[in-house]
């Protein structure tokens, strides 16, 4: 029989899942199987095939492994142990005992820890040892410490990617017993690119193991052996990320330096870690199945027990037919059902049926387990929402009834509630939600639908699509019939000779990522050509797919080379243009950026330039006349007349387009997420997670069977396309659809898209709420973002710094869209006077605020009345906020400045109000209303707040969430403009752009004399430290730190980066110290400006 146990990665996953039945079936599965019950279940389970994506992910990991592998053997750095003997047995139990054998013991890693650790002597720094293999331990003496059976848990073999290896001599560490130390540190190498809870906890478990296991055969420390090593767990134990560029940078670096090591302290990550190992998992694996916590969600997708999750919550109408439901919410739900209890509401005579029995229901609390998702039943919920029972909720636990509402998308009429996604989840059947969306549209003329295989070798990015457009809109000109039935090079040229009625068939085009760029744009150019009049909306399904269409043109955009005046200036020009032309087709605020700030900002650029009247040469001149695409003719004089009326052109037109009409916040965006707007319109009865093949099933249903559509997965979709070019074949894989291409596989994706699009609109319609639900139509096609830099590098500098911007506000219009669900609600108590000034006081009635950090009042955050959770048809006050036109003022706003909050829209002058946290703070007052008792100690907001509409009213509840502020991005867009307009290679800046490397290697002012003051004043600290002098210690820098004070004084760019609590601003600030020490004697007009520079005013001010 073979031993039931886990492995680390099986601990791994459940930190990324949090399912304890998964813990529970993984253990249990091999327990008293026998040999051949074990060889039966391995048969069955031939037949499944990996995941596709998860086997190019796992690809990834080996690569970057393998990448990092030879970074560190090209410098001496690594210590590869020899592989251990495969197992040769047919019998699971043979097997595993072979493997336990063949693993290190003990005694073993300590002695290859000892002899590699020889080689520090050498390289110094530190040795990394790969191929360790070792056996967990049993972990009885921590199962006795926390009165936990010992047994109840096992794990299996554990193999660290890397073990890293550092020396510290008597004089650094124990100077008393004079033995020098090896400190070992655990090393996982993950393919990902952040840091996630399932990479510490994997880490966390080797380092418990390692530190059990050495101690047990560390020798004691005596008088006779105290000079020998000894080896100690290192403080850190640490991931090493893949980095963000792709692997062919990888493969080309040579030094670790490049690479991402992130470490997190063991006492921070062992105490946790610990209790649930010990404490935690050992209730699970011994408890009832059917009374863990369990709940079908998104994080389940790729788990080996999916299937059989999903038919059990089929079955027992369970929380988990509520889609994208994640385990965190799941459980509040339940919570929440169980205070509805305790609270004595009856919540069974509304459904008639009989109510489940106290040990059926609270059978989880008997087994120490808390509350469990897994025996919530649906109708349960259904009931007390019906039957007002969570009114009864809200009187006692106001907070906690929003939440649950908003959660199960509770909706009202009158005196009654319901919920679709309950409706939904009992009946079967979409629900209409009814709420009221701004970014799905009543109709367009052109459809634009885009599908797009994720590169899972660079995750985020684009590895093939399919690009389909389809005339809605029929013409006015005469049909000639159906082009010919067979596809042939010929058709788009017989269509386009017959003029048909284009407006039945979708035209696709299919490639790989470098043809998006120019694909696209053909696209676009056709509809700006044959249908520049039409309305035209891009679809796409999923967040991952247009934000990988968004980086993928960003990325297009910055990496283009720069233009050639002579040879290959069309094609460039072409290639910059098709590029400029898809931004402003599919990135989110570019109108925005153009019509509020490019006018303003060009203006401005056009005064500095003009105010040089005197030293302006014609040359100049003429360079920007043909820059704005002004005759270069005529005298100086003539020029400068031009530019100046130009000017106050562009002057007129940001006055004019500041306004309302320049904002896109609450309107159409330009490419709509299709998931997530069916999601916010329907309720759909999907188990688990909704996919677009799950959506095409659900929704589109008036189909004959014959006529029924096929959608392949997204996995089989990847695996096509990478055995297509991986060359195993002609990219066909099966996925319940048939033997498909990804091309193939792709044009039916948007042809199920169009499907579910039209689906949508037909059953709003059916229900007569297609004006009531709907709120935008389609658009025409509008030019974005000019280029107003020439300079190449200053050019994709502006737009970068524009689509940061754009990203920034995205993230934000997208949560004002849902309502800010998840704003802190306050409740206003009333005014108090402090210092002579006015502040606001709230209670926080739910959420968490953070006290400002800064000094300054920024004035960051905008305060609306909070409304019912069940009124869907209100629309949110922050929708209409324009952050762009105040993002750069001071409040509170003077006479010169309060004309752009006039400025705003009519909602935002009457309901919103700018506030800023001065304070938070604990008071045991009672509230003006009543809500919080006398005595009881709860949360206050005092806030500074800037409004000109309704005034606050005590007792009544709203929420806050942050404004877009950003003082330093208007002025450095005209400082870019500017220095285009006036190119000169005696600014610094100009040189750091133009020539990077070259300006990081540059000299600085600081020579050989410098350097001999540098160490004299080394010298002089280390003679004061030997005195004792106070404070002299804690002036003289580390090795790390001291190497960089160096290259800060002898470069003249440096960039300090380090984890927290490494000592970058106290290096910053003593550097500065020793180039002002050093630098002090020479003359007034030869010193050199020195600029330290960070992302937060408050690393600035630590400096």
């Amino acid at each position: 029989m073979t031993e039931a146990h886990l492995s680390p990665t099986n601990l791994a996953n459940y930190y990324h899942n949090q399912c304890h039945l998964y813990l529970h079936n993984v253990f249990h599965r091999r327990r008293r199987l026998t040999t051949q019950q074990a060889q039966q279940q391995q048969q069955r389970q031939q037949p499944q095939q990996v995941s596709a994506l998860a086997t190019a992910q796992y690809q990834r990991g080996l690569e970057w492994e393998a990448n990092l592998f030879r970074s560190l053997e090209s410098q001496e750095l690594l210590v590869r142990l020899p592989p251990i003997a495969t197992p040769d047995s047919d019998s699971p139990q043979q097997r595993q005992q072979q493997q336990q054998q063949a693993a290190h013991s003990p005694r073993e890693i300590r002695t290859i820890f000892l002899n590699a650790s020889k080689r520090l002597y050498n390289t110094g720094d530190a040795i990394y040892i790969t191929g360790l293999v070792f056996q967990s331990p049993s972990f009885d003496h921590e199962l006795d410490t926390h009165h936990a059976p010992r047994g109840s848990i096992a794990f299996g073999l554990a193999k660290p990617d890397l073990i890293k290896l550092t020396l510290n001599k008597p004089k650094e560490t124990e100077r008393n017993s004079g033995s020098e130390i090896i400190i070992w540190e655990v090393i996982d190498i993950k393919s990902s690119t952040v840091l996630k809870s399932s990479h510490t906890a994997q880490i966390g478990f080797y380092h418990l193991c390692l530190e059990i296991i050495l101690a047990s055969v560390e020798p004691k420390i005596t008088s006779n052996n105290h000079h020998q090593l000894r080896l100690v767990p290192a403080k850190i134990a640490t991931i090493w990320l893949r980095p963000p560029q792709s692997l062919d940078f990888i493969t080309t670096a040579t030094n670790t330096d490049t690479y991402s090591p992130v470490s997190t302290p063991t006492s921070l990550l062992l105490p946790p870690l610990r209790t649930f190992l010990f404490k935690t998992l050992p209730s699970i694996l011994t408890a009832p199945k059917d009374h863990l916590e369990w709940h079908l969600n998104p994080a389940c997708q790729g788990c080996e027990f999916f299937t059989e999750c999903k038919a059990e919550t089929i079955q027992g109408s369970k929380l988990g037919m509520i889609p994208n439901l994640n385990s965190i919410d799941a459980k509040f739900i339940s919570e929440t059902l169980e205070i509805a209890r305790q609270l004595g509401i009856d919540i069974h005579h509304h459904s008639g049926r009989k109510p489940k029995s106290k040990a059926t229901r609270d059978g989880q609390e008997e087994q120490g387990q808390g509350v469990s998702t897994s025996t919530v039943d649906i109708e349960d919920l259904d009931a007390l929402i019906k039957g007002n029972g969570i009114d009864q909720v809200a009187r006692t636990y106001a907070p906690t009834a929003k939440r649950f509402q908003r959660l199960l998308g509770v909706q009202r009429s009158g005196s009654y509630r319901w919920s679709p996604m309950l409706d939904a989840a009992i009946t079967r059947e979409p629900q209409l939600t009814k709420r009221r969306v701004f970014t799905f549209p009543r109709s367009e003329d052109v459809a634009v639908y885009i599908s797009i295989i994720l590169d899972a070798a660079d995750p985020g990015s684009i590895g093939a699509f399919c690009i389909s457009s389809l005339l809605k809109k029929k013409t006015q000109l005469p049909d000639y019939g159906r082009p010919p039935p067979s596809p042939s090079p010929d058709i788009e040229a017989f269509r386009k000779q017959l003029k048909l009625d284009q407006w039945k068939y979708m035209l696709h085009r299919t490639g790989n990522a470098p043809m998006f760029v120019s694909t696209m744009a053909e696209q676009i150019k056709r509809v700006q050509g044959e249908w520049q009049d039409f309305r035209i909306q891009v679809y796409t399904y999923s967040p991952a797919e247009r934000l990988a269409i968004i980086n993928h043109l960003i990325k297009a955009a910055l990496r283009s080379t720069p233009r050639n005046e002579e040879e290959g200036h069309q094609k460039q020009g072409v290639y910059e243009g098709d590029i400029q032309l898809c931004l402003d087709t599919l990135c989110e605020g570019t109108a925005t950026l153009k019509t509020l700030f490019q006018p303003h900002l060009l203006s401005g650029a056009l005064l500095s330039f003009l105010s040089k009247k005197n030293t302006l040469s014609k040359a100049e001149l003429v360079t920007c006349c043909k820059r704005l695409g002004l005759s270069a003719e005529g005298t100086a004089d003539q020029l400068r007349t031009a530019i100046e009326k130009e000017q106050k052109v562009w002057a007129e037109t940001g006055r004019r387009l500041n306004g309302v009409d320049g904002r896109e916040v609450g309107q159409l965006g330009k490419v709509v997420v299709l998931k997530k707007e069916v999601e916010r319109l329907f309720a759909l009865p999907i188990p688990g997670f909704v996919d677009l093949p799950q959506t095409v099933e659900v929704l589109v249903t008036d189909r004959p069977v014959e006529k029924k559509l096929s959608c392949a997965s997204d996995d089989v979709l990847f695996g096509a396309w990478s055995s297509a070019n991986n060359g195993s074949g002609n990219g066909g894989v099966g996925g319940g659809c048939g033997i498909i291409d990804w091309e193939t596989g792709l044009k039916a994706r948007n042809k199920c898209m169009r499907a579910v699009v039209d689906n949508v609109r037909k059953r709003i319609a059916d229900a007569g709420l297609t004006d009531k639900v709907l709120l935008n139509e389609a658009k025409k096609l509008e030019k974005g973002m000019s280029k107003l830099c020439v300079n190449d590098r200053l050019g994709k500098l502006f737009l970068m710094l524009q689509f940061d911007v754009v990203l920034r506000l995205d993230g934000l219009w997208q949560d004002r869209l849902d309502g800010c669900p998840n704003a802190p609600v306050l409740r206003y108590v009333g005014a108090e006077k402090k210092n002579g000034a006015w502040y606001q006081v709230f209670d926080i009635v739910s959420g968490t605020l953070e006290p400002r950090v800064e000094d300054r009042a920024f004035y960051d955050w905008i305060l609306v009345p909070d409304t019912d959770p069940s009124k869907q048809d209100v629309v949110p006050s922050e929708i209409y906020f324009d952050d762009l036109s105040l993002c750069s003022l001071v409040f509170p706003l003077n006479r010169y400045t309060k004309s752009r909050w006039d400025e705003q829209h009519r909602i935002v002058k009457e309901e919103v109000t700018i506030a800023n946290i001065s304070d938070i703070r604990m008071s045991a007052n009672s509230s003006t209303d009543g809500w919080v008792n006398i005595g009881r100690p709860h949360s206050q907001a005092v806030l500074q707040t800037f409004f000109t509409g309704k005034q606050l009213q005590k007792g009544t509840t709203y929420r806050i969430s942050p404004r877009f502020v950003d003082f330093n991005f208007n002025r450095v867009l005209l400082n870019l403009v500017t220095m285009d307009f006036q190119p000169s290679r005696d600014v610094a800046f100009i040189e750091l752009v133009t020539d990077p490397i070259g300006f990081a290697q540059s000299p600085s002012y600081c020579g050989q004399q410098e350097r001999e003051e540098e160490r004299k004043v080394v010298n002089k600290l280390r003679l004061l430290e030997s005195r004792r002098v106070p404070h002299a210690k804690e002036l003289i820098l580390e090795r790390s730190q001291q190497k960089a004070a160096e290259r800060m004084m002898f470069k003249r760019l440096s960039v300090i980066w380090g984890p927290p609590g490494t000592g970058k601003t106290y290096t910053l600030a003593l550097s500065t110290l020793r180039m002002i020490e050093v630098l002090g004697n020479r003359a007034p007009l030869i010193c050199p400006s020195i600029l330290v520079t960070a992302m937060t005013h408050a690393a600035i001010e630590a400096i």
